[in-house]
């Protein structure tokens, strides 16, 4: 079926492809793994600093399966599922519960990680990669709360050396 020149049919297989991304079982997650150097990042970050949380976005149904698969567990001291957008509110929940004065949000999304860090006035370390929620003309370059890195081991050294 076709409505103004577009392919309709084509539309909606390719928008249902999308959607099933996201709704991998435990065992797709753990046939594919981390991102490369992930795991370093996740015990280098764990030494040295006093808490991680992880904080998440979706439904549980969705993201149990993948802390679950890849034992997320072991690397942070709380695991949060926030509603989509909750990420603000849950970072400063957690600023408060714990008096911190420095939070750094790490994520690889735009949307959902760096724009909610900004919004709950933490620092951002930026790992571009799933931009699953869209992306703005934002240059993170002029913000001085964020840090972009092209790679996980670009990161690690800048740990490291920091």
């Amino acid at each position: 079926m076709k409505n103004n020149d577009v392919d309709m049919e084509y539309e909606k297989q390719k928008a249902r492809g999308f959607a099933l991304t996201a709704f991998k079982t435990k065992e797709e997650y753990k046939k594919m793994g981390f991102r490369n150097n992930a795991e370093d990042m996740l015990d280098l970050l764990n030494e040295k600093f006093d808490r991680l949380h992880l904080i998440t976005a979706g439904l549980p149904v969705i993201q149990n399966p993948k802390i679950e698969a890849l034992n997320l567990e072991q690397w942070f001291d709380e695991i949060h599922i926030v509603e989509i957008k909750g990420k603000k509110d849950k970072i400063q929940k957690l600023r408060n519960k714990y008096d911190a004065t420095n939070i750094t949000h790490i994520g690889n999304s735009e949307m959902s990680d760096i724009k909610a860090a900004i919004k709950a006035d933490a620092n951002a370390v930026y790992l571009p990669r799933s931009q699953w929620m869209g992306t703005t003309d934002t240059d993170y370059n002029k913000i001085d709360s964020v840090e972009i890195f092209d790679s996980i081991p670009e990161y690690i050294t800048h740990i490291q050396e920091n």
